[in-house]
């Protein structure tokens, strides 16, 4: 989106990401025990899914058309990070898709630094929301096409950044537009003012850069520290939390955890099925809507296709408890996986970064998806791998 105006079709994304898994999966190296595991209990989990998924959706009169949107809108994320799995990302592909990304993230600060500039000094809003304003003004998106997403663009771009930084490696005549690209990234960052994203970057950035380079008796009084500093912020934001959940009541978000908190009294473990919730093609054709009291502007919004908000809860709704517990299936697994690996960067990101934020918000913040997909495949494969297949010939590496 720039500008207002919408440059590609919604499935824009999906298509680059299949031209991307093409591509790749000319080089297919042997798939590690790990990522074959992760792979089989995926499928296990997601055919239970789909099956019970599809009768509960049937059983309650939902459309045909609701239910066909819903399966492709809910099972791509999960079908696109086990192809990701099984195609090859090694240390090279790695370092190539980072600084593709740094470039490619170029025009996109600069436009957020316009938009918030043109809001701020001249009260022109381009293709952000007046409605979003916050303490800081207008919440930018750049090309990104919501703030959220920009953030999460932003973290990952500043992560990649300050590496390149500190790395001995890169050259110094490259470490100086690098490090005026990491202070540009910083400002788009807080701009967006998306709270998850600018926490979650404060937090990987110290335990990667700090916690982790101290010794035991100092990480013990980080955590420590940590902790009194929660604490005494829940104690003296009392009020401003207060008020946030007043103001959240009125959002979308909000009224779709009231629903799942109604869905659970009806229907638990199994929920609506596919397609009762959170779609335009739902709207009049499922009892969902029925049973809840839904705002005209609300209503207005799912009609439009714009929500996916409180992501969690509704798969709540349509899949139930045990929808939740298959849903998650890969990437807690693959969560666990690098906790083990002490690849605490992923471990970070998979659980705070989509796991958790998938709780208050939508997955629609494509980078860091993305950008997991990639980190996964790389931090799943073997670390004694010697050789990429190519066709029928074997390549031996170095």
């Amino acid at each position: 989106m720039l500008m207002g105006e919408v440059l590609f079709p919604n499935w824009a994304d999906e298509v680059l990401m299949l031209l991307y898994i093409g591509l790749s999966s000319l080089v297919r190296p042997p798939l590690s025990e790990i990522k074959r595991n992760i792979i089989k209990n995926t499928l296990i989990c997601y055919s239970i899914l789909l099956c019970y998924g599809l009768a509960m959706g049937i059983y309650h009169g939902i459309s045909q058309e609701a239910i066909l949107y819903d399966i492709i809108d809910i099972f791509r994320l999960p079908i696109f990070f086990l192809l990701f799995l099984i195609v090859s990302c090694d240390k090279k592909t790695l370092e190539f898709t980072k600084w593709c990304y740094l470039i490619l993230n170029i025009p996109s600060i600069i436009v957020g630094l316009v938009q918030w500039f043109m809001a701020r000094f001249y009260g022109i809003y381009l293709g952000v929301s007046i409605y979003r304003d916050r303490l800081l003004g207008a919440r930018i998106n750049g090309l990104a096409g919501h703030n959220i997403a920009m953030g999460y663009a932003m973290m990952i771009l500043i992560f990649i950044l300050v590496e390149k930084i500190v790395d001995r490696r890169v050259k110094i005549w490259v470490k100086y537009p690098l490090f005026i690209m990491l202070i540009a990234s910083t400002i788009c960052l807080i701009f967006t003012q998306s709270r998850l994203p600018i926490a979650l970057t404060i937090i990987i950035l110290l335990y990667k850069y700090v916690y982790f380079r101290q010794k035991v008796f100092y990480r013990k009084l980080i955590n420590f520290a940590s902790l009194i500093v929660i604490l005494f912020s829940l104690f003296f934001f009392h009020s401003d939390i207060n008020d946030y959940t007043e103001n959240e009541e009125s959002t979308i978000r909000y009224m779709t955890i009231n629903i799942a908190s109604k869905s659970i009294n009806e229907h638990p473990l199994l929920g609506w099925g596919v397609g009762s919730y959170g779609i335009p093609e739902s709207v009049g054709c499922s009892p969902v809507y029925d049973k809840s009291i839904i705002s005209e502007r609300a209503e207005d919004i799912i009609i439009q296709g714009r929500t996916r908000e409180a992501f969690m809860f509704q798969i709540l709704i349509e899949l139930g408890l045990i929808g939740v517990l298959l849903y998650y299936v890969p990437f807690v697994l693959v969560s666990l996986s690098a906790i083990r690996r002490k690849n605490y960067e992923l471990f970070l990101l998979m659980s705070l970064g989509f796991i958790l934020q998938s709780v208050i918000n939508g997955i629609y913040q494509m980078p860091i998806f993305i950008y997991l997909c990639i980190l996964s495949s790389y931090g799943l494969i073997k670390k004694r791998q010697r050789y990429l297949i190519i066709g029928k010939k074997k390549y031996f590496l170095r």
